[in-house]
């Protein structure tokens, strides 16, 4: 059962690179000096988070850092079991992006709250504000559905669905796909859809190359996708209101 009960430690929330710019990670270590103090984290990954931490100049030497990995393949009881036995503040930062944002961390801030964590997220990039912003369409009202079905049919279904609730809702509706399935997704997209439909995408966030535009299909099949094959991407779909 959760706890009413409040500790003193501290789980926060590090946002980490989603492109090149790397300012906002000094103006993170500028506006929270005790940040500096960490020497564990929950990590996604071993080598991006380290590559984090090394921007923010903690006081403790990288070799020293104790580093609790999260996952898949990681239960919730891991999690638990480990925030119990601390008795300091602690780190999470995944691959990209802000944790628990499609992307793994959800979890560990659920038990951080149970064990009555104070959780302080720092703000940081986010590919999906980012692209939604940038996008034009409804940022009122929206719905992330993180990854689509694989399966073709599947996909079909699940776009024709999203694509009627915009008519319906004029909610804007955001998803993602692993990179090397871009051009099937927009393959696929590109047979069900309305020709009147807006599709945005959002490729390269905050990279050189970055790639944003919002169209609607008809004007999408005259121009052509671009080919963003392995190029991480957020892709939306939304109404006029």
């Amino acid at each position: 059962m959760p706890s009413n009960e409040s500790c003193e430690q501290i789980l926060y929330i590090l946002p980490n690179l989603i492109g090149e710019h790397e300012a906002f990670i000094e103006m993170i270590a500028i506006e929270h000096p005790e940040i500096k103090k960490l020497n564990h984290f929950f990590v996604e990954k071993e080598k991006p988070a380290r590559a984090l931490v090394k921007r923010l100049h903690l006081e403790t030497p990288q070799n020293d850092l104790l580093l609790t990995p999260i996952g898949k393949h990681q239960s919730s009881t891991t999690y638990l079991n480990v925030l119990k036995k601390v008795k300091y503040d602690i780190g999470l930062i995944s691959d990209a992006g802000v944790p628990g944002v499609a992307d793994p961390g959800s979890t560990v801030v659920l038990e951080a709250h149970k064990l009555g964590f104070q959780v302080v997220p720092l703000a940081g990039p986010s590919s999906i504000i980012n692209a939604l912003s940038a996008s034009g369409l409804n940022g009122q009202q929206f719905t992330f559905h993180g990854y689509l079905p694989v399966r073709t049919e599947d996909l079909k279904a699940k776009l024709t669905d999203i694509i009627r609730d915009s008519v319906r809702t004029a909610f804007t509706h955001i998803f993602i796909e692993t990179p090397y399935r871009n051009m099937k997704l927009l393959e696929t997209l590109q047979q069900v859809a309305p020709e009147n439909t807006l599709f945005c995408i959002a490729a390269g966030i905050q990279t050189s190359n970055e790639f944003i535009r919002t169209r609607r299909i008809a004007e999408w099949k005259n121009s052509g996708f671009p080919n963003i094959h392995k190029v991480p991407a957020v892709f939306l779909i939304g109404h006029n209101i």
